[in-house]
């Protein structure tokens, strides 16, 4: 259902799709757009979400609040 919506929001012209999930099922919108990942377990995204996604954003417990730290290809980053 997630993914038939997607493609509906593609062909009314919409071009990047923020997914929190690790779910690999969500890797094909990459086909079209660009797919960026909001998670709290980074290394539990699957290998073919990871592979296509422009962008990974882990959120991290930090004391009272939360910090995000940001992986791109072959790195990650705090925000």
């Amino acid at each position: 259902m997630l993914l038939r919506q997607a493609r509906r929001l593609r062909k009314r012209g919409v071009e990047r799709f923020i997914v929190a999930s690790n779910d690999n099922a969500f890797a094909p919108i990459a086909a079209t757009a660009e797919v960026h990942v909001v998670t709290l377990t980074g290394d539990l995204v699957s290998g073919r979400l990871r592979a296509v996604a422009q962008s990974i954003t882990v959120l991290v417990r930090a004391g009272e609040g939360w910090r995000m730290e940001r992986e791109t290809p072959g790195t990650m980053t705090d925000i």
